[in-house]
């Protein structure tokens, strides 16, 4: 997968003006920075793709910039006290507070990009269907459980496929920096997003709004053999 992004993905990264090297890239237009980055899955065999702006010439509190001061960072994970002392030429998407990402493979706005098999089973409790991604290793003894259905079989053509798809997706994430001038066209984007609170009928309206397990979707219109059913 990585040998995908870096023949198909990075090089439209460079083209449209980004500079760096997996997993961080950004642009800067002087008065905006943009920031994109590729994160791993925690249990492996997919990606996240993340963006956002940065705005160096406002007053600190409106750059979009996280910032934590020694002692609470340093008692949230000791090398977090680096990040302190960074400039903001040396910061990347997770320094960042208000962010945006590719739709993935999933609906939702938390979606992520499987290279590997995919098994889509109903369930109850979260009242949506749960993804397993299963990797050409664990793939050998791996015994689907009742009610599993593969919906993406992996094979050597589907990192090319999904970086293809990246792609595609990345010219919405292009538009959006255009849209994103000002940090108060960014605060407005994430408050419509996201919500404003921490009450329950806040995190009641991100949760229907946007889901973060949703039903397997096809990535585009065109049919793609790698997925097996919807």
């Amino acid at each position: 997968m990585r040998k995908a992004i870096e023949k198909i993905v990075i090089p439209k990264l460079q083209k449209a003006g980004f500079e760096g090297r997996y997993p961080h890239f950004r642009r800067n237009r002087g008065e905006v920075i943009d920031m994109i980055a590729f994160v791993p899955l925690k249990y492996g065999n997919g990606f996240n793709v993340g963006g956002t702006v940065v705005f160096p010439m406002e007053k600190p509190e409106r750059q979009n910039i996280l910032r934590l001061t020694k002692p609470i960072a340093e008692k949230l994970h000791p090398e977090w006290k680096e990040f302190t002392d960074r400039g903001i030429d040396e910061m990347n998407l997770f320094d960042t507070k208000i962010r945006n990402s590719l739709r993935g493979m999933r609906w939702g706005n938390s979606g992520a990009f499987y290279y590997s098999d995919l098994y889509r089973q109903w369930s109850l409790p979260v009242g949506a269907y749960v993804y397993t991604a299963v990797g050409e290793r664990e793939a050998v003894a791996f015994v689907p459980r009742d009610g599993m259905k593969l919906v993406q079989k992996a094979d050597a053509e589907l990192p090319l496929w999904i970086a293809e798809e990246v792609n595609r997706q990345l010219d919405e994430l292009f538009s959006w920096f255009q849209q994103m001038k000002t940090y108060d066209d960014l605060k407005s984007w994430g408050e419509k997003k996201y919500g404003t609170g921490n009450d329950w009928r806040s995190r009641l309206k991100r949760l229907i709004k946007y889901p973060q397990i949703r039903c397997f979707s096809h990535l585009s219109k065109r049919k793609n053999k790698h997925n097996k059913g919807d």
